[in-house]
Protein backbone atom coordinates (compact mmCIF):
# COMPACT_ATOMS: atom_id res chain seq x y z
CA UNK A 1 0.00 0.00 0.00
CA UNK A 2 1.46 3.38 -1.02
CA UNK A 3 1.69 6.63 0.88
CA UNK A 4 -0.89 8.27 -1.35
CA UNK A 5 -3.85 6.32 0.06
CA UNK A 6 -5.98 7.82 2.85
CA UNK A 7 -7.74 5.38 5.20
CA UNK A 8 -10.78 6.56 7.23
CA UNK A 9 -12.38 4.23 9.75
CA UNK A 10 -15.72 6.05 9.91
CA UNK A 11 -17.30 4.81 13.15
CA UNK A 12 -20.15 6.10 15.28
CA UNK A 13 -18.05 6.18 18.48
CA UNK A 14 -14.60 6.98 17.06
CA UNK A 15 -13.34 8.19 13.72
CA UNK A 16 -9.75 7.13 12.94
CA UNK A 17 -7.83 8.71 10.06
CA UNK A 18 -4.39 7.87 8.75
CA UNK A 19 -2.22 6.93 5.77
CA UNK A 20 -2.16 3.49 4.19
CA UNK A 21 1.50 2.78 4.96
CA UNK A 22 1.24 3.59 8.69
CA UNK A 23 0.57 1.06 11.45
CA UNK A 24 -1.41 3.46 13.66
CA UNK A 25 -3.94 6.16 12.79
CA UNK A 26 -2.65 9.70 12.69
CA UNK A 27 -5.90 11.18 14.04
CA UNK A 28 -8.54 9.76 16.39
CA UNK A 29 -11.58 11.79 17.47
CA UNK A 30 -15.25 11.52 18.37
CA UNK A 31 -17.56 12.27 15.39
CA UNK A 32 -19.75 14.57 17.48
CA UNK A 33 -20.70 18.08 16.40
CA UNK A 34 -21.68 20.92 18.74
CA UNK A 35 -21.83 24.68 19.02
CA UNK A 36 -18.86 25.43 21.28
CA UNK A 37 -18.64 28.77 23.11
CA UNK A 38 -15.22 29.79 24.40
CA UNK A 39 -15.28 33.29 25.91
CA UNK A 40 -16.65 35.75 23.37
CA UNK A 41 -15.87 33.47 20.41
CA UNK A 42 -18.56 31.04 19.26
CA UNK A 43 -17.59 28.20 16.94
CA UNK A 44 -20.49 26.57 15.17
CA UNK A 45 -20.25 22.88 14.26
CA UNK A 46 -17.08 22.22 16.27
CA UNK A 47 -15.81 18.71 16.99
CA UNK A 48 -16.23 17.68 20.63
CA UNK A 49 -12.82 16.53 21.96
CA UNK A 50 -12.19 13.50 24.16
CA UNK A 51 -12.49 13.77 27.94
CA UNK A 52 -14.59 16.96 27.93
CA UNK A 53 -17.92 17.05 29.73
CA UNK A 54 -20.63 18.07 27.27
CA UNK A 55 -22.45 20.56 29.49
CA UNK A 56 -19.14 22.35 30.24
CA UNK A 57 -18.49 23.28 26.61
CA UNK A 58 -21.89 23.92 25.11
CA UNK A 59 -25.40 25.02 25.93
CA UNK A 60 -26.80 23.30 22.88
CA UNK A 61 -27.23 19.64 21.95
CA UNK A 62 -24.33 17.45 20.88
CA UNK A 63 -25.26 15.94 17.52
CA UNK A 64 -23.99 13.00 15.51
CA UNK A 65 -24.29 12.04 11.85
CA UNK A 66 -25.12 8.48 12.95
CA UNK A 67 -28.53 7.12 13.86
CA UNK A 68 -29.13 3.44 14.73
CA UNK A 69 -25.80 2.41 13.23
CA UNK A 70 -26.24 4.25 9.90
CA UNK A 71 -25.02 7.61 8.59
CA UNK A 72 -28.18 9.65 8.00
CA UNK A 73 -27.13 13.31 8.45
CA UNK A 74 -24.65 14.09 5.67
CA UNK A 75 -24.35 17.77 6.60
CA UNK A 76 -22.74 16.70 9.88
CA UNK A 77 -20.73 14.01 8.06
CA UNK A 78 -19.27 16.75 5.87
CA UNK A 79 -18.09 18.58 9.01
CA UNK A 80 -16.42 15.38 10.22
CA UNK A 81 -14.59 14.91 6.92
CA UNK A 82 -13.55 18.60 6.90
CA UNK A 83 -12.01 18.12 10.36
CA UNK A 84 -10.31 14.87 9.27
CA UNK A 85 -8.72 16.25 6.11
CA UNK A 86 -7.90 19.57 7.77
CA UNK A 87 -5.86 17.86 10.49
CA UNK A 88 -4.29 15.25 8.21
CA UNK A 89 -1.95 17.95 6.80
CA UNK A 90 -1.92 16.73 3.20
CA UNK A 91 -2.42 20.18 1.68
CA UNK A 92 -3.61 20.33 -1.92
CA UNK A 93 -2.81 16.64 -2.54
CA UNK A 94 -6.29 15.55 -1.42
CA UNK A 95 -7.50 15.36 -5.04
CA UNK A 96 -4.59 12.99 -5.89
CA UNK A 97 -5.13 10.49 -3.05
CA UNK A 98 -7.52 7.54 -3.30
CA UNK A 99 -9.67 6.86 -0.24
CA UNK A 100 -10.48 3.67 1.66
CA UNK A 101 -13.46 4.15 3.99
CA UNK A 102 -15.32 1.75 6.24
CA UNK A 103 -19.11 1.51 6.19
CA UNK A 104 -21.76 -0.53 8.06
CA UNK A 105 -22.44 -4.06 6.93
CA UNK A 106 -25.13 -4.27 4.20
CA UNK A 107 -25.23 -0.49 3.89
CA UNK A 108 -28.20 0.91 1.99
CA UNK A 109 -27.58 1.96 -1.61
CA UNK A 110 -29.10 5.47 -1.19
CA UNK A 111 -26.85 6.17 1.81
CA UNK A 112 -23.79 4.92 -0.07
CA UNK A 113 -24.65 7.10 -3.08
CA UNK A 114 -25.04 10.15 -0.82
CA UNK A 115 -21.63 9.44 0.74
CA UNK A 116 -20.00 9.02 -2.70
CA UNK A 117 -21.58 12.27 -3.91
CA UNK A 118 -20.22 14.07 -0.84
CA UNK A 119 -16.71 12.68 -1.32
CA UNK A 120 -16.42 13.29 -5.07
CA UNK A 121 -18.07 16.72 -5.22
CA UNK A 122 -16.60 18.30 -2.08
CA UNK A 123 -13.06 16.87 -2.12
CA UNK A 124 -12.53 15.75 -5.76
CA UNK A 125 -11.22 12.35 -4.64
CA UNK A 126 -10.05 10.26 -7.65
CA UNK A 127 -11.49 6.96 -6.32
CA UNK A 128 -13.02 5.48 -3.19
CA UNK A 129 -13.27 1.92 -1.89
CA UNK A 130 -15.82 0.92 0.78
CA UNK A 131 -15.42 -2.03 3.13
CA UNK A 132 -16.48 -3.53 6.44
CA UNK A 133 -14.00 -2.94 9.27
CA UNK A 134 -14.41 -6.41 10.81
CA UNK A 135 -13.56 -8.10 7.48
CA UNK A 136 -10.50 -5.86 7.10
CA UNK A 137 -9.43 -6.85 10.62
CA UNK A 138 -9.90 -10.58 9.96
CA UNK A 139 -7.85 -10.36 6.76
CA UNK A 140 -5.06 -8.36 8.44
CA UNK A 141 -4.75 -10.65 11.46
CA UNK A 142 -4.06 -13.76 9.36
CA UNK A 143 -0.59 -15.32 9.30
CA UNK A 144 2.01 -13.57 7.16
CA UNK A 145 1.80 -15.99 4.24
CA UNK A 146 -2.01 -15.76 3.94
CA UNK A 147 -2.41 -12.09 4.90
CA UNK A 148 -4.83 -10.25 2.64
CA UNK A 149 -7.10 -13.28 2.31
CA UNK A 150 -9.92 -14.56 4.49
CA UNK A 151 -9.67 -18.00 6.12
CA UNK A 152 -11.77 -20.85 4.78
CA UNK A 153 -14.15 -20.95 7.76
CA UNK A 154 -14.53 -18.48 10.59
CA UNK A 155 -17.11 -16.58 12.61
CA UNK A 156 -16.84 -12.79 13.11
CA UNK A 157 -18.42 -11.09 16.14
CA UNK A 158 -18.28 -7.35 15.49
CA UNK A 159 -19.16 -5.37 18.67
CA UNK A 160 -19.98 -1.76 17.75
CA UNK A 161 -21.24 1.32 19.55
CA UNK A 162 -24.91 0.84 18.63
CA UNK A 163 -25.11 -2.66 17.13
CA UNK A 164 -23.35 -6.04 17.17
CA UNK A 165 -22.97 -8.07 13.95
CA UNK A 166 -22.29 -11.80 13.65
CA UNK A 167 -20.88 -12.68 10.21
CA UNK A 168 -20.03 -16.26 9.13
CA UNK A 169 -17.23 -16.80 6.59
CA UNK A 170 -17.63 -19.89 4.39
CA UNK A 171 -15.14 -20.89 1.68
CA UNK A 172 -13.18 -17.66 2.27
CA UNK A 173 -16.28 -15.55 1.50
CA UNK A 174 -18.50 -13.68 3.97
CA UNK A 175 -22.03 -15.08 3.97
CA UNK A 176 -24.04 -11.86 4.40
CA UNK A 177 -27.37 -13.64 3.90
CA UNK A 178 -26.78 -15.53 7.17
CA UNK A 179 -25.40 -12.54 9.08
CA UNK A 180 -27.21 -11.38 12.23
CA UNK A 181 -27.63 -7.82 13.46
CA UNK A 182 -28.21 -7.40 17.23
CA UNK A 183 -29.25 -3.90 18.44
CA UNK A 184 -26.82 -3.92 21.38
CA UNK A 185 -23.53 -2.08 21.71
CA UNK A 186 -21.36 0.19 23.81
CA UNK A 187 -23.99 2.94 23.98
CA UNK A 188 -26.38 0.53 25.73
CA UNK A 189 -23.67 -0.38 28.26
CA UNK A 190 -23.24 3.33 29.04
CA UNK A 191 -27.01 3.73 29.45
CA UNK A 192 -27.20 0.74 31.80
CA UNK A 193 -24.23 2.01 33.81
CA UNK A 194 -25.92 5.41 34.08
CA UNK A 195 -29.05 3.77 35.53
CA UNK A 196 -26.98 1.83 38.07
CA UNK A 197 -25.05 4.90 39.23
CA UNK A 198 -28.19 7.08 39.41
CA UNK A 199 -29.96 4.38 41.45
CA UNK A 200 -27.10 3.96 43.94
CA UNK A 201 -26.11 7.65 44.18
CA UNK A 202 -29.23 9.75 43.47
CA UNK A 203 -27.63 12.88 44.95
CA UNK A 204 -25.16 12.96 42.03
CA UNK A 205 -27.79 12.63 39.34
CA UNK A 206 -27.10 16.05 37.81
CA UNK A 207 -23.48 15.11 37.08
CA UNK A 208 -24.27 11.79 35.40
CA UNK A 209 -23.66 12.94 31.84
CA UNK A 210 -22.71 10.45 29.16
CA UNK A 211 -19.17 11.79 28.69
CA UNK A 212 -18.30 11.15 32.36
CA UNK A 213 -19.75 7.66 32.28
CA UNK A 214 -17.99 6.70 29.06
CA UNK A 215 -14.72 7.93 30.55
CA UNK A 216 -15.24 5.79 33.67
CA UNK A 217 -16.16 2.70 31.62
CA UNK A 218 -13.05 2.89 29.41
CA UNK A 219 -10.73 3.71 32.32
CA UNK A 220 -11.91 1.44 35.15
CA UNK A 221 -14.26 -1.26 33.80
CA UNK A 222 -13.07 -4.63 32.56
CA UNK A 223 -14.40 -8.11 31.87
CA UNK A 224 -14.77 -10.42 34.85
CA UNK A 225 -11.94 -12.94 34.45
CA UNK A 226 -11.89 -15.86 35.14
CA UNK A 227 -15.29 -15.54 36.89
CA UNK A 228 -17.50 -12.86 38.41
CA UNK A 229 -17.34 -14.32 41.93
CA UNK A 230 -13.52 -14.32 41.97
CA UNK A 231 -13.44 -10.69 40.81
CA UNK A 232 -15.79 -9.67 43.65
CA UNK A 233 -13.63 -11.51 46.21
CA UNK A 234 -10.47 -9.87 44.85
CA UNK A 235 -12.08 -6.38 45.07
CA UNK A 236 -13.16 -6.98 48.68
CA UNK A 237 -9.78 -8.30 49.83
CA UNK A 238 -7.33 -6.24 47.76
CA UNK A 239 -7.51 -2.48 48.38
CA UNK A 240 -5.64 -1.80 45.12
CA UNK A 241 -8.61 -3.09 43.16
CA UNK A 242 -10.94 -0.51 44.72
CA UNK A 243 -11.46 2.77 42.89
CA UNK A 244 -12.73 6.00 44.46
CA UNK A 245 -14.06 8.84 42.28
CA UNK A 246 -14.61 12.30 43.74
CA UNK A 247 -17.66 14.03 42.29
CA UNK A 248 -18.01 17.84 42.03
CA UNK A 249 -20.90 18.09 44.49
CA UNK A 250 -21.55 20.85 47.04
CA UNK A 251 -24.05 20.34 49.84
CA UNK A 252 -26.65 23.08 49.92
CA UNK A 253 -27.59 24.27 53.41
CA UNK A 254 -29.95 27.09 54.35
CA UNK A 255 -30.35 28.81 57.66
CA UNK A 256 -33.71 29.36 59.35
CA UNK A 257 -33.65 33.08 58.46
CA UNK A 258 -33.18 32.28 54.78
CA UNK A 259 -36.09 29.83 54.95
CA UNK A 260 -38.32 32.49 56.54
CA UNK A 261 -37.33 35.01 53.89
CA UNK A 262 -38.10 32.51 51.13
CA UNK A 263 -41.53 31.76 52.60
CA UNK A 264 -42.32 35.50 52.87
CA UNK A 265 -41.28 36.02 49.27
CA UNK A 266 -43.53 33.16 48.15
CA UNK A 267 -46.49 34.61 50.08
CA UNK A 268 -45.93 38.03 48.52
CA UNK A 269 -45.75 36.45 45.07
CA UNK A 270 -49.03 34.60 45.70
CA UNK A 271 -50.74 37.80 46.84
CA UNK A 272 -49.49 39.64 43.77
CA UNK A 273 -50.75 36.84 41.52
CA UNK A 274 -54.17 36.93 43.23
CA UNK A 275 -54.42 40.69 42.73
CA UNK A 276 -53.50 40.34 39.07
CA UNK A 277 -56.19 37.69 38.61
CA UNK A 278 -58.78 39.95 40.27
CA UNK A 279 -57.81 42.83 37.97
CA UNK A 280 -58.12 40.57 34.93
CA UNK A 281 -61.55 39.35 36.04
CA UNK A 282 -62.78 42.91 36.68
CA UNK A 283 -61.54 43.99 33.23
CA UNK A 284 -63.35 41.08 31.59
CA UNK A 285 -66.52 41.93 33.50
CA UNK A 286 -66.34 45.60 32.44
CA UNK A 287 -65.76 44.60 28.83
CA UNK A 288 -68.73 42.23 28.92
CA UNK A 289 -71.02 44.89 30.42
CA UNK A 290 -69.88 47.42 27.81
CA UNK A 291 -70.52 45.03 24.89
CA UNK A 292 -73.96 44.01 26.23
CA UNK A 293 -74.91 47.67 26.77
CA UNK A 294 -73.94 48.55 23.19
CA UNK A 295 -75.89 45.57 21.87
CA UNK A 296 -78.97 46.50 23.90
CA UNK A 297 -78.79 50.12 22.66
CA UNK A 298 -78.59 48.95 19.03
CA UNK A 299 -81.52 46.59 19.49
CA UNK A 300 -83.60 49.25 21.23
CA UNK A 301 -82.74 51.76 18.51
CA UNK A 302 -83.92 49.32 15.86
CA UNK A 303 -87.18 48.76 17.77
CA UNK A 304 -87.77 52.53 18.12
CA UNK A 305 -87.34 53.04 14.35
CA UNK A 306 -90.32 50.75 13.66
CA UNK A 307 -92.84 53.55 14.06
CA UNK A 308 -90.86 56.10 12.02
CA UNK A 309 -90.11 54.27 8.75
CA UNK A 310 -90.56 50.67 7.66
CA UNK A 311 -87.55 50.86 5.27
CA UNK A 312 -85.20 52.09 7.98
CA UNK A 313 -86.55 49.40 10.31
CA UNK A 314 -85.89 46.62 7.77
CA UNK A 315 -82.38 47.95 7.06
CA UNK A 316 -81.52 47.95 10.77
CA UNK A 317 -82.94 44.45 11.24
CA UNK A 318 -80.87 43.08 8.36
CA UNK A 319 -77.74 44.82 9.74
CA UNK A 320 -78.33 43.08 13.09
CA UNK A 321 -79.03 39.74 11.42
CA UNK A 322 -82.64 39.61 12.67
CA UNK A 323 -85.52 38.39 10.50
CA UNK A 324 -88.66 39.30 12.45
CA UNK A 325 -89.99 41.60 15.15
CA UNK A 326 -90.54 38.61 17.46
CA UNK A 327 -86.85 37.69 17.26
CA UNK A 328 -85.93 41.32 17.95
CA UNK A 329 -88.04 41.43 21.11
CA UNK A 330 -86.64 38.09 22.26
CA UNK A 331 -83.04 39.32 21.83
CA UNK A 332 -83.86 42.51 23.74
CA UNK A 333 -85.21 40.49 26.67
CA UNK A 334 -82.27 38.04 26.65
CA UNK A 335 -79.72 40.85 26.44
CA UNK A 336 -81.45 42.66 29.34
CA UNK A 337 -81.29 39.52 31.51
CA UNK A 338 -77.61 38.90 30.65
CA UNK A 339 -76.77 42.54 31.38
CA UNK A 340 -78.48 42.39 34.76
CA UNK A 341 -76.60 39.17 35.59
CA UNK A 342 -73.28 40.76 34.62
CA UNK A 343 -74.03 43.75 36.83
CA UNK A 344 -75.15 41.50 39.69
CA UNK A 345 -78.78 42.68 39.57
CA UNK A 346 -81.48 40.07 40.20
CA UNK A 347 -83.78 39.55 37.22
CA UNK A 348 -87.51 39.84 37.68
CA UNK A 349 -89.65 36.78 36.92
CA UNK A 350 -91.89 38.56 34.35
CA UNK A 351 -88.89 38.97 32.01
CA UNK A 352 -88.11 35.25 32.00
CA UNK A 353 -91.80 34.39 31.70
CA UNK A 354 -92.06 36.69 28.70
CA UNK A 355 -89.15 34.87 27.04
CA UNK A 356 -90.89 31.54 27.60
CA UNK A 357 -94.08 32.96 26.02
CA UNK A 358 -92.10 34.08 22.97
CA UNK A 359 -90.62 30.58 22.69
CA UNK A 360 -94.12 29.08 22.73
CA UNK A 361 -95.10 31.34 19.82
CA UNK A 362 -92.39 29.77 17.68
CA UNK A 363 -93.94 26.30 17.81
CA UNK A 364 -97.29 27.17 16.18
CA UNK A 365 -97.08 24.35 13.56
CA UNK A 366 -96.40 21.48 15.98
CA UNK A 367 -100.08 20.70 16.79
CA UNK A 368 -101.39 21.09 13.23
CA UNK A 369 -101.93 17.81 11.29
CA UNK A 370 -99.60 17.09 8.37
CA UNK A 371 -102.52 16.92 5.86
CA UNK A 372 -103.25 20.59 6.36
CA UNK A 373 -99.65 21.75 5.76
CA UNK A 374 -97.69 22.37 2.59
CA UNK A 375 -94.21 20.91 1.89
CA UNK A 376 -92.43 24.03 3.15
CA UNK A 377 -94.57 24.05 6.29
CA UNK A 378 -93.84 20.37 6.91
CA UNK A 379 -90.09 21.11 6.87
CA UNK A 380 -90.66 24.01 9.24
CA UNK A 381 -92.74 21.74 11.50
CA UNK A 382 -89.87 19.23 11.81
CA UNK A 383 -87.54 22.05 12.84
CA UNK A 384 -90.06 23.33 15.39
CA UNK A 385 -90.45 19.83 16.91
CA UNK A 386 -86.66 19.58 17.46
CA UNK A 387 -86.44 23.11 18.86
CA UNK A 388 -89.38 22.44 21.18
CA UNK A 389 -87.67 19.36 22.59
CA UNK A 390 -84.52 21.33 23.27
CA UNK A 391 -86.54 24.15 24.89
CA UNK A 392 -88.42 21.69 27.10
CA UNK A 393 -85.13 20.15 28.21
CA UNK A 394 -83.72 23.55 29.09
CA UNK A 395 -86.92 24.43 30.97
CA UNK A 396 -86.67 21.24 33.02
CA UNK A 397 -83.10 22.06 33.98
CA UNK A 398 -84.12 25.59 34.93
CA UNK A 399 -86.95 24.32 37.15
CA UNK A 400 -84.61 21.78 38.73
CA UNK A 401 -82.14 24.53 39.61
CA UNK A 402 -84.93 26.64 41.09
CA UNK A 403 -86.05 23.71 43.26
CA UNK A 404 -82.50 23.13 44.49
CA UNK A 405 -82.09 26.81 45.32
CA UNK A 406 -85.36 26.81 47.26
CA UNK A 407 -84.27 23.71 49.19
CA UNK A 408 -80.95 25.32 50.08
CA UNK A 409 -82.73 28.46 51.26
CA UNK A 410 -85.06 26.35 53.42
CA UNK A 411 -82.10 24.51 54.96
CA UNK A 412 -80.31 27.76 55.72
CA UNK A 413 -83.40 29.20 57.36
CA UNK A 414 -83.76 26.09 59.57
CA UNK A 415 -80.10 26.30 60.61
Amino acid sequence: MTEEVVVIDNGSFECRVGMGNQQKPKLTFRPLISRVKAGQITKANAIVPFGVVYHDITKGIVRSAWESGLVTNFDLQEKVLDYAYGNLNVGNRISEMPLIMTEPICNLNPLRSFMSELIFECYSIPSVSYGVDSLYSLSYNQPQRSRGRLPSYSLIIDCGHHTTHIIPVVNSKPNFSSAIRIPLGGAHITEYFSQLVALKYPQFKSTHVSSNLEDWIYKYCYFAYPSYEECIKRIKTDSKERISIEMPWIQQTQSSKENEQDSEKKQQMRKAQGERLKEMQSKKKEEKIRSLTEKLMNLQDAKDSKDKSSKVFQIKLSALGIKSIQELEKQILETTINLNKAKGIANSQPLEAQINENNDQKFDLVDIPDEELSTSQLKEKKKQIMLKRFAEGREKLRLKKLEEEEKQKARQEKE
